[in-house]
């Protein structure tokens, strides 16, 4: 039963509590250094979001957020049943999470570069620009022109009006940002 309900011995019931959490953010740049955007220790609820706001400048390029998470503690954490409440040794102690997104700084006219795959089912491939408007760009929309949400061609990129069709409009806006580099 633990692949359903991955903390044992808590049927019909979330982990209720508090929770102390290592946490270091690291942001790398594309000449591939680090800048850190958080390095400390933080309190969190079980079972409740924890969202972190970042305001940042930067230039064009490919850049990563770095996130690592080591759970301290609490030993035990405090479970409601359908019987109760009880406590349980906490699983997540001294385990570590470690998650890296990567995510490219261009103009919505850079629509040409690599795609990669999501890994997720219903979501379409993510680009990943060049960081430059080009001829390829502009091959790109002409590729999809004409096309609309489920044409062979369609390619949402190329859709920048976002009216669902690309078109001479969506051909102008790339050529007006011709050479964006």
């Amino acid at each position: 039963n633990d692949w359903v309900n991955p903390i044992p011995n808590t049927a019909g019931g979330d982990p209720t509590g508090y929770l102390q959490v290592y946490k270091l953010v690291t942001l790398v740049h594309p000449d591939e250094t680090e800048e850190t955007l958080f390095d400390g220790t933080v309190g969190l609820n079980y079972c409740e979001p924890h969202v972190e706001d970042f305001a940042l400048n930067l230039a064009k390029g490919h850049y990563q957020i770095k996130a690592a998470v080591h759970i301290i503690g609490p030993e035990m954490i405090t479970v409601t049943k359908e019987g109760g409440i009880i406590e349980i040794p906490n699983p997540f102690v001294c385990q570590w999470i470690n998650v890296t997104f990567d995510f490219w700084v261009t103009i919505s006219e850079d629509i040409s570069g690599a795609y990669f795959d999501t890994w997720h089912a219903g979501y379409e491939e993510v680009p990943a620009p060049d960081c430059k408007v080009d001829i390829r760009d502009i091959a790109a929309a002409a590729a999809a022109f004409g096309s609309y949400p489920g044409a062979e061609n369609w390619n949402s990129v190329a859709d920048l009006t976002k009216d669902y069709k690309v078109d001479i409009r969506d051909i102008a806006a790339i050529a007006a940002q011709y050479g964006f580099a």
